[in-house]
């Protein structure tokens, strides 16, 4: 496995654990739908991270596994927010 395989799985775990742990600090039932649906959504944001390395190939993998952290964590919500506005703004339309 390359460096960058690697980088990738690490902040693919790390988006997948603050998904999961974002579930487990909160009010709402647990399912396992929602369990599933929050792992791909903290994965999936924290992989955005690794766009970092597209300007700054030099980047430090610490640079990008803390980006990979803060979009773990604020990507689920920026993401929940645009899908819920989206949605409004069709009802709204219809």
């Amino acid at each position: 496995m390359t460096d960058d395989e690697k980088l990738l799985v690490k902040i693919g775990l790390i988006g997948f654990m603050l998904g999961i742990a974002k579930l487990l600090a909160g009010d709402e039932a647990i399912t396992w739908r929602k369990v599933i649906g929050r792992a791909l959504l903290g994965t999936g944001s924290s992989l955005i991270a690794g766009l970092v390395m597209i300007p700054h190939p030099n980047a430090s993998q610490l640079v990008v596994v803390g980006a990979a952290a803060l979009l773990g964590i604020l990507g689920h919500s920026f993401i929940e927010w645009i899908v819920i506005n989206y949605i409004d703004k069709k009802n709204k339309k219809d």
